[in-house]
């Protein structure tokens, strides 16, 4: 099992961290009874999360983070969701994405579609599967990061019935049900 922190930058003047956490067979968050992910204002608050007794942990046993000691000395991801809240709005077409807005929002949208898939949302799952959503990270994928081929043929066809503002409705409602998912562990 391997751990990471993840520090967030949710505004300008709020930034918060969270464990994320791999498996053999799925990735997953810190979270508490009610499934929501456990966010710390800083290292500190982690560290002293982790030396309290009686504190729980989901879905992993909490002497697994403790005993993977290089939770503090590996390098911490960071996802700015003020960055994407800048993509979103500077473009208007899917055309008008290069590859490092296309990186920013297909990174910020794997990160929370790992807690949707870990919590069984449905409603986010749902989402997930709408067509907008769907062309427009094949569009990112074909077009940046994998071989064009028959599939990037067929998505051309597909390109002309893509609805912008409706990708980013539903993209903003994911991330802002992301963030409300999380809850501030005092310590």
């Amino acid at each position: 099992m391997n751990f990471s922190i993840i520090e967030l930058y949710l505004s300008e003047s709020s930034n918060v961290f969270i464990i994320w956490g791999q498996n053999e067979f799925d990735d997953f968050f810190l979270v508490d009874k009610e499934n929501r992910i456990c966010g710390f204002f800083s290292l500190e608050c982690i560290k002293n999360f982790m030396n309290e007794n009686d504190a729980d942990t989901y879905p992993f046993n909490k002497n697994e983070l403790i005993n993977y000691t290089q939770l503090f000395s590996s390098e911490i991801n960071s996802y700015s969701f003020i960055e994407v809240e800048d993509v979103l709005l500077k473009n208007t077409k899917i055309e008008g994405i290069g590859s490092d807005d296309a990186g920013v929002l297909i990174e910020v949208y794997n990160l929370i579609s790992d807690f949707f898939y870990q919590t069984k949302n449905e409603e986010c799952l749902l989402l997930r599967r709408n067509k907008n959503m769907e062309m427009f990270f094949d569009y990112c994928y074909y077009k940046y990061f994998w071989k064009k081929g028959e599939e990037w043929l067929e998505l051309e066809k597909e390109l002309p019935s893509f609805e912008y503002s409706e990708f980013v409705n539903i993209y903003k409602k994911l991330a802002n049900i992301f963030v409300d998912s999380i809850k501030i562990v005092e310590m």
